[in-house]
């Protein structure tokens, strides 16, 4: 009997691994489970048309007759406005269908500081008890503008004197004397062991440390000697105009104010100041700008910048600035405090941001014109080549060309919906399946305990 009861437990288990995994793939179905269909892979370069996921473009004509190596253009506020935030599913292709590999560039200044070869071949000791290092940047030596040297201890003033050589024979002082320090109390430093100077192609540069006399009892042993040149690469930006809609009387906080709401002209638009043009001769006004947040959100507006404006009469009528840190809206807010004044009688109101530039290589090969495709949310970003080996500096300039008007994919598809959304009602079949199965291992259970405890 207790042989029979434990082989039918053991069917009834067996049973029970079946109803479960048959469970697991009904659950696997579940609405957490049901994905959207992947998606598609970006446009390859051999065959036309499989950009049907990309909602817009805009054309670019090709120059007939030109010598750049690099061509650029700018993009236009109706990119922001329909391509993701982080302008990932850019795609340009020419009349070919030939995929364009591009760099994607925020043109901000930015200070870049490039450490140039340069082989050491002489120490010695200089006049006065002072070291020396002889650098050879060779014989096609490119600009450089300044010297670092590492030196031993703390606590330093030593002066340094630097000079240069085209042949290594006939010297031109470029520094004359620069005092190196190096000093440290508590949490602060001053460290500056470098020698700046205007740029140069010497050939050869020759540095001399002098002793301190303060903590120096010998000539000072200079350590390693690099060569840089640093540049400062200017930022490009754009500035656009905005929509100023009505004033608003508002509570501004520490008294009676003005609103207005300034649209950008579309979403994801990137601003780093406006530019407000003020009518009024003379005023003193304290205002912040806020970003007003997508509807839904816990807080209508985001604080961005406050300040204070001013005019005195006399004064000429020059747009009056609020700068903030870069970041990407919609519409802003203007909040003026007016107290017992009369408003303020605003004109008009442009934005700035840096420019965001697309740099591609020129090839003989590309038909024009160039398509720009964007607003797919599933496209990956390319990370073209290009643009990791793209110099923060062009020199020569690119060619820049402008953007066409926005135009709508005809072969648009839009992607396709999660299954649970076309056919809302497998839901309820699956978890009401899941559901009769669960009890029926349930009671199956039940049994199998029964039959076990009457056997026992």
């Amino acid at each position: 009997m207790l042989g029979m009861n434990s082989k039918n437990a053991s069917r009834t288990a067996g049973s029970r691994r079946i109803t479960l995994s048959t469970i697991a793939a009904l659950l696997a179905l579940a609405p957490g489970s049901i994905a959207a269909a992947p998606a598609d892979k970006p446009p390859d370069t051999q065959t036309a048309g499989l950009w049907q996921r990309w909602e817009t473009f805009q054309e670019l004509p090709l120059p007939t007759e030109s010598t750049a190596a690099l061509i650029d253009f700018v993009l236009t506020p109706s990119v922001f406005d329909k391509a993701r935030v982080d302008l990932g599913d850019l795609r340009l292709y020419d009349a070919k269908s030939r995929e364009v590999h591009y760099a994607l560039r925020i043109r901000r200044p930015v200070s870049v500081d490039q450490t140039i070869s340069a082989r050491e071949f002489n120490r010695a000791a200089g006049p006065n008890d002072s070291s020396e290092v002889t650098l050879d940047l060779g014989s096609d030596a490119p600009e450089h503008n300044a010297v670092e040297v590492e030196l031993p201890d703390l606590n330093f003033r030593r002066r340094a004197q630097l000079e240069g050589s085209a042949d290594g024979q006939e010297w031109k002082t470029i520094v004359e004397s620069k005092n190196l320090v190096h000093f440290r109390a508590d949490d602060r430093e001053l460290d500056d062991r470098r020698v700046v100077y205007p740029p140069s192609r010497f050939r050869y540069l020759r540095l001399r440390v002098y002793q301190d006399p303060q903590v120096d009892k010998k000539p000072v042993e200079q350590g390693a000697v690099t060569v840089h040149r640093k540049v400062e690469v200017p930022g490009e930006f754009v500035t656009l105009p905005a929509r100023l809609e009505p004033r608003e009387p508002v509570a501004a906080g520490a008294g009676p104010g003005s609103a207005w709401m300034i649209d950008l002209g579309g979403v994801n638009q990137p601003c780093q100041k406006i530019l407000v043009e003020i009518a009024d001769p003379e005023f003193a006004r304290d205002y912040r700008v806020e970003a007003v947040e997508p509807e839904g959100s816990w807080q209508p507006f985001e604080f961005v910048a406050s300040g204070s404006w001013s005019r005195r009469a006399g004064d000429a009528l020059r747009p009056l600035t609020a700068e903030f840190g870069e970041r990407t809206a919609a519409r802003l807010r203007l909040v003026v405090t007016d107290y017992r004044n009369p408003p303020l009688d605003l004109r008009s109101v442009e934005f700035v941001a840096p420019a965001r530039e697309v740099v591609f290589a020129r090839d003989e090969t590309l038909q024009g014109p160039l398509r720009l495709y964007y607003g797919n949310p599933l496209a990956e970003p390319p990370h073209y080549d290009l643009e990791r080996n793209l110099p923060a500096q062009l020199e020569p300039s690119p060619e820049r060309l402008g953007l066409g008007l926005p135009q709508q994919n005809p072969d648009y598809l839009p992607a396709p919906l999660p299954l649970t959304e076309r056919l809302p009602w497998l839901i309820y079949i699956v978890l009401g399946t899941a559901s009769l199965l669960l009890a029926l291992v349930i009671l199956s259970l039940g049994r199998v305990s029964l039959a076990l405890h009457d056997a026992r």
